[in-house]
């Protein structure tokens, strides 16, 4: 079940829109400084 929400919590999986049209799963990782990490969560 996907729960929409405007944050993400670091370690969560996520799914991430690609061009708003195509859809993957990821998991979301904060890195120092403010960047953002995707990761495969397969």
């Amino acid at each position: 079940m996907i729960e929409r929400r405007e944050n993400a919590r670091t370690g969560e999986q996520v799914v991430a829109l690609i061009d708003g049209a195509e859809a993957t799963l990821k998991r979301f990782y904060k890195e120092p400084g403010g960047r953002v990490r995707l990761q495969p969560a397969n």
